[in-house]
């Protein structure tokens, strides 16, 4: 009866101890993430990629706990002001949780195209 008794308990102790180990791995994801401009005057006009290529890493557990179908880049379109403007991409600008970094995005840096009533700027 001890036999049984410590093989369950070994049992349990090395999956508890498998579950933790692999949830504090690191691991990276890439995802399409489409991107959303906020702060738009109805005069202008933008012309940018509908969806931007991001890696991200962080914690396994972390990014299988992200909703995928809320992530959106937000950027601020009161701050084109060129023809053509190339933008930076930053965690910031995807609310990720501090534990999820942004390790790359495609195509960097962002190409914007702005034109006001039909007239380039």
């Amino acid at each position: 009866m001890k036999a049984i008794t410590l093989k369950v308990l070994a049992l349990i102790f090395g999956t508890s101890l498998w579950y933790i180990f692999s949830q504090s791995n690191h691991d990276t994801m890439s995802v399409d993430v489409p991107i959303c401009f906020y702060d738009t005057d109805k005069n202008i006009q933008l012309e940018a990629p509908e969806t931007i290529h991001v890696t991200l890493s962080g914690k396994r557990s972390d990014l299988a706990a992200l909703e995928l179908e809320h992530l959106a880049i937000h950027l601020d379109a009161s701050k084109l002001n060129a023809k053509s403007s190339r933008l930076t991409i930053e965690a910031q600008h995807l609310f990720l949780p501090a534990t999820i970094k942004l390790v790359h995005y495609s195509p960097a840096p962002v190409p914007v195209h702005v034109t006001l009533q039909g007239n380039q700027l």
